[in-house]
Protein backbone atom coordinates (compact mmCIF):
# COMPACT_ATOMS: atom_id res chain seq x y z
CA UNK A 1 0.00 0.00 0.00
CA UNK A 2 1.31 3.15 -0.92
CA UNK A 3 1.74 6.35 1.64
CA UNK A 4 -0.78 8.67 -0.12
CA UNK A 5 -3.39 5.21 -0.39
CA UNK A 6 -2.73 4.47 3.51
CA UNK A 7 -3.35 8.07 4.16
CA UNK A 8 -6.25 8.07 2.14
CA UNK A 9 -7.88 5.15 3.73
CA UNK A 10 -7.03 5.94 7.35
CA UNK A 11 -8.63 9.28 6.90
CA UNK A 12 -11.45 7.55 5.27
CA UNK A 13 -12.15 5.42 8.44
CA UNK A 14 -10.68 8.23 11.59
CA UNK A 15 -11.80 11.25 10.17
CA UNK A 16 -8.71 12.31 10.51
CA UNK A 17 -5.34 12.53 8.88
CA UNK A 18 -2.73 10.25 10.17
CA UNK A 19 -0.60 13.33 11.97
CA UNK A 20 -4.06 14.80 13.23
CA UNK A 21 -5.01 11.55 15.23
CA UNK A 22 -1.76 10.95 16.81
CA UNK A 23 -1.34 14.98 17.88
CA UNK A 24 -5.71 14.60 19.43
CA UNK A 25 -4.09 11.12 21.06
CA UNK A 26 -0.72 13.36 22.64
CA UNK A 27 -2.96 16.27 23.90
CA UNK A 28 -5.98 14.35 25.19
CA UNK A 29 -3.30 12.12 27.24
CA UNK A 30 -1.88 15.69 28.39
CA UNK A 31 -5.28 17.05 29.27
CA UNK A 32 -5.76 13.69 31.53
CA UNK A 33 -2.32 14.11 33.01
CA UNK A 34 -3.52 17.87 34.31
CA UNK A 35 -7.02 16.49 35.09
CA UNK A 36 -6.22 13.58 36.85
CA UNK A 37 -2.57 14.37 38.14
CA UNK A 38 -2.57 17.43 38.60
CA UNK A 39 0.37 18.30 36.93
CA UNK A 40 1.50 21.36 35.25
CA UNK A 41 0.72 22.10 31.64
CA UNK A 42 4.39 22.57 30.77
CA UNK A 43 5.30 19.18 32.22
CA UNK A 44 2.40 17.50 30.87
CA UNK A 45 3.35 19.30 27.43
CA UNK A 46 6.72 17.60 27.42
CA UNK A 47 5.90 14.33 28.53
CA UNK A 48 3.68 13.51 25.73
CA UNK A 49 6.73 15.20 23.47
CA UNK A 50 5.82 18.97 22.88
CA UNK A 51 8.96 20.99 23.17
CA UNK A 52 7.41 24.07 23.00
CA UNK A 53 5.02 25.30 25.56
CA UNK A 54 3.22 27.85 22.85
CA UNK A 55 3.11 25.30 20.14
CA UNK A 56 1.57 22.88 22.83
CA UNK A 57 -1.14 25.66 24.28
CA UNK A 58 -2.25 26.64 20.59
CA UNK A 59 -2.44 23.33 19.49
CA UNK A 60 -4.61 21.89 22.75
CA UNK A 61 -7.11 25.06 21.43
CA UNK A 62 -7.52 24.20 17.95
CA UNK A 63 -7.30 20.04 18.63
CA UNK A 64 -9.66 20.20 22.05
CA UNK A 65 -11.20 22.99 21.36
CA UNK A 66 -10.80 24.37 25.29
CA UNK A 67 -8.08 26.58 26.02
CA UNK A 68 -5.21 25.32 28.99
CA UNK A 69 -6.93 28.27 31.37
CA UNK A 70 -10.33 26.84 30.58
CA UNK A 71 -8.79 23.33 31.59
CA UNK A 72 -6.94 24.45 34.86
CA UNK A 73 -10.21 26.16 35.86
CA UNK A 74 -12.13 23.44 36.09
CA UNK A 75 -8.67 21.42 37.97
CA UNK A 76 -9.52 24.10 40.49
CA UNK A 77 -13.10 23.36 40.58
CA UNK A 78 -13.30 20.16 41.48
CA UNK A 79 -10.52 20.79 44.28
CA UNK A 80 -12.62 23.65 45.99
CA UNK A 81 -15.82 21.63 46.18
CA UNK A 82 -13.97 18.95 48.76
CA UNK A 83 -12.44 21.71 50.74
CA UNK A 84 -16.28 23.40 50.94
CA UNK A 85 -17.64 20.17 52.40
CA UNK A 86 -14.94 19.36 55.08
CA UNK A 87 -15.45 22.97 56.29
CA UNK A 88 -19.19 22.51 56.33
CA UNK A 89 -18.40 19.71 58.39
CA UNK A 90 -16.36 20.69 60.47
CA UNK A 91 -18.20 23.92 61.17
CA UNK A 92 -21.39 21.46 61.80
CA UNK A 93 -19.38 19.28 63.95
CA UNK A 94 -18.34 22.69 66.12
CA UNK A 95 -22.13 23.63 66.35
CA UNK A 96 -23.15 19.96 67.74
CA UNK A 97 -20.75 20.35 70.53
Amino acid sequence: MSVSAFHKAFKDIIADSPLQYLKRIRLSRAKDLIIQKRMKAYLAADEVGYESPFQFSREFKRYLGQSLADVMREVREIQWPDACCMEEGASQKRNMA
